[in-house]
């Protein structure tokens, strides 16, 4: 018997499309109490609807050409072309297709103790082409994790076989594995089917540490003891600034990134600032709790690892949290400005121990991600022990930061698994990343998370280009002035 059945149709999967599935999977996961199996189950889904697409136009593609797809001459001839001519004329296919009456189907639903996530398409699968599915699910039994995928050879520009070889990876990450995604057919239809055991959904859901990045976390010392006592006057709400400089005065290090800070272009004061308690009056409590926990965390750091590695993600840190103030203060939200500042500051800092254990594997992803067209942080949360954002995570837990700043540097890439209390802040340092990589030709705007583009009412790319625009350009014009203070 079949419970809680959702049924999709639709002509065509473009990236509207996309969205809107993505919105019924959330809420029908929601529906059923496994929201957390959201960011695994919406990647494998997208893939199935986009493979069932690209079947309906590849045979759009082949009547274009008046090819007979089922001779083997005619297959040959019209594949070479087709990818290249799918890019070059996708509305034209999709308004072909929806004429001849091509469909994409998808259907959720729950029945015997399974939840069942399938993709039709109206079009039978070709000896060939089912020969080429089975080829992938068979070569994803080799890897035992997405490391040896690129530790054994497997080429990266080849895009065949990648979206199964991703989409067994997340079924793994929840203890399943390629023997849960099932094929059916007939002379009408073909079916992927991607089946989850309830009673497997109940586990702990979470990517796996590697150990020795545990280990490496264990190790990295505490804050010292000044700056716990510093933190411990911030909280008080009886504490003075004279409590605060006098505690100050005893790191010379601290004392001269404060005045530096004080007199930078972030704080634009109308005049030098001289003494300690002149910065710590003009800064406030606010400002000196953050500057502390930027300060002792780039210092314990730095003590331990490269510094040509700190100094680039720093480069990159302080990008971000010019951009997430400027987004803050264009949002009005002048209350969580400093927090954003921080979390931009402090979200990547995680990178650090992870390219100090394993260089350049970081750098890898990334360069993978976007010959793939994927967001880098489903491939990372694939690699064990190298997600950056939970490493930093688990650090900051160490070190007692604030909640709300422990989920911005936790949730910086996926921003819909943060506290409601803490959202605003989450999807601005989020927002601020994204624009670094966007800048850069690096990120794509449907790729951005429309739960934010949402909250922040830029629903559309020229609303968002509208946004970013003045403070990409004052970023640009005051660069050279901020690099400079943050030196």
């Amino acid at each position: 018997m079949v419970d809680k059945l959702v049924t999709l149709k639709y002509p065509f999967i473009n990236h509207e499309m996309e969205i809107k599935i993505e919105k019924e999977l959330e809420n029908y996961l929601s529906s059923i109490d496994k929201d957390h199996l959201f960011s695994s189950l919406n990647y494998i889904l997208k893939e199935l609807a986009g493979n069932a697409n690209k079947a309906n136009m590849k045979r759009v593609h082949f009547n274009f050409y008046d090819l007979d797809i089922n001779n083997p001459n005619d297959y040959e001839k019209g594949i070479l072309s087709f990818r290249e001519d799918l890019m070059n004329n996708y509305n034209k296919y999709l308004s072909i297709a929806e004429r001849m009456g091509y469909f994409v189907r998808l259907d959720f639903y729950v029945s015997k103790g399974f939840l069942f996530l399938s993709t039709s398409n109206n079009a039978k699968i070709l000896t060939i082409e089912k020969d080429r599915f089975f080829d992938k699910i068979k070569n994803t039994i080799k890897f035992k994790s997405f490391e040896e995928v690129f530790e054994k050879g497997l080429d990266p520009q080849e895009s065949a076989g990648f979206g199964i070889i991703l989409s067994v990876m997340m079924l793994r990450k929840i203890g399943l594995d390629e023997r849960y995604i099932k094929l059916t057919e007939n002379e009408k239809f073909t079916q992927l089917k991607v089946l989850i055991p309830l009673n497997l959904l109940n586990e702990k859901e979470r990517v796996e540490i590697a150990k020795e990045i545990i280990n490496e976390i264990y190790e990295i010392p505490q804050f010292p003891q000044h700056i716990i006592e510093l933190e411990r006057i911030l909280n008080d709400m009886n504490a003075n600034f004279s409590h605060i400089s006098h505690i100050i005065k005893k790191d010379p290090s601290l004392i001269a990134d404060l005045l530096k800070i004080a007199n930078s272009a972030f704080y634009m004061l109308p005049k030098k600032v001289n003494s300690i308690e002149e910065a710590v009056r003009l800064i406030g409590f606010k400002g000196v709790r953050n500057l502390i926990l930027s300060y002792a965390t780039q210092k314990i750091l730095m003590n331990k690892y490269n510094l040509d590695v700190i100094k680039d993600i720093m480069e990159h840190s302080y990008e971000v949290a010019y951009y997430g103030y400027e987004i803050a203060k264009k949002l009005k939200m002048q209350a969580i400005m400093d927090e954003v500042y921080l979390g931009g500051i402090l979200h990547d800092f995680g990178k650090i121990i992870v390219n100090s254990l394993k260089p350049g594997i970081l750098d890898k992803i990334q360069e993978i991600a976007m010959k793939k067209g994927i967001s880098s942080n489903v491939i990372e949360n694939l690699t064990s022990g190298y997600n950056h954002s939970l490493i930093g995570g688990e650090l900051a837990k160490k070190w007692n930061f604030p909640d709300h700043l422990i989920e911005a540097i936790l949730y910086h890439h996926i921003p819909v698994e943060a506290k409601e209390d803490n959202n605003d802040l989450v999807y601005i340092v989020y927002l601020a990343n994204i624009l670094y990589y966007y800048k850069r030709n690096r990120f794509v705007f449907e790729h951005i998370s429309h739960h934010v583009l949402n909250r922040f009412k830029l629903n559309n790319k020229i609303s968002f280009e509208n946004f970013i625009k003045p403070i990409l350009n004052n970023f640009n014009a005051s660069s050279k002035v901020f690099a400079r203070a943050n030196r």
